[in-house]
């Protein structure tokens, strides 16, 4: 079963898919299939083995430093 039912693409996709493109701008398009999407899992990015190393288990990536959520809160 699917999960998307958009795509945003500069290269069309294989008609197997079942997109259908709904509008351009430029080079850019963006197409629907029917049927809806499903939420599913996104598996997890693996570390190339000449990085791991450099992977860390414990950070926590913030979408905005703390300073900065701060100041917005108040």
């Amino acid at each position: 079963m699917p999960a998307f039912d958009m795509l945003l693409y500069t290269a069309a996709p294989p008609p197997e898919l079942g997109f259908a493109t709904a509008a351009c701008f430029g080079k850019t398009c963006v197409a629907q299939r029917t049927g809806g999407c499903t939420a599913r899992p996104m598996p997890s990015t693996p570390f190339p083995e000449a990085i791991r190393s450099l992977e860390s288990r414990s950070a926590r990536l913030d979408a905005l430093p703390a300073g900065l959520a701060q100041n917005i809160a108040h």
